[in-house]
């Protein structure tokens, strides 16, 4: 069974356990300790969700308004690898998500490791633009129509 619900400080919590490496890697690199960081994020978002199939969490996302009359956002996503083994629910679902997110706001932007090939892929196939690398990252945004 595969379900999208509203994200939550145990879902962070849980969520650290079976991140990708390289994700953890990321996040230590810049200092910070990962449990942390995601439950600030998760404290931070005006929306979160995690994705669960057969009861695991293979992701958890959120959105973080820029300012409080901003119609644009910060968007973060975390995932295992168990959305590895289900790419086509991960897309799916990636879309219905997204399309939720764009009836709120204008425009929705964030960072993503340089390294991160399959990432910057998914995101060129949900529509966002990908910016040039900087500093080991790419900006990626996408505008409403």
């Amino acid at each position: 069974k595969v379900a999208v619900v509203p994200g939550t400080l145990a879902h962070a919590r849980s969520i650290v356990r079976d991140m990708r490496i390289p994700s953890i890697a990321e996040v230590e690199r810049a200092g910070l300790n990962p449990t942390r960081t995601i439950e600030d994020a998760v404290n931070r978002a005006a929306l979160t969700w995690a994705g669960t199939i057969d009861g695991h969490l293979v992701c958890l996302g959120g959105v973080e308004q820029t300012t409080i009359l901003s119609d644009s956002a910060y968007l973060w996503l975390i995932t295992t690898k168990a959305v590895e083994a289900h790419p086509f629910i991960f897309v799916r679902r990636s879309q219905m998500v997204l399309e939720a997110i764009m009836e709120q706001y204008r425009m929705v932007y964030g960072v993503v490791d340089q390294n991160f090939t399959r990432s910057i892929l998914w995101l060129k196939w949900l529509g966002f633009d990908i910016g040039p690398v900087d500093g080991g990252f790419r900006v990626f945004s996408k505008s409403r129509k």
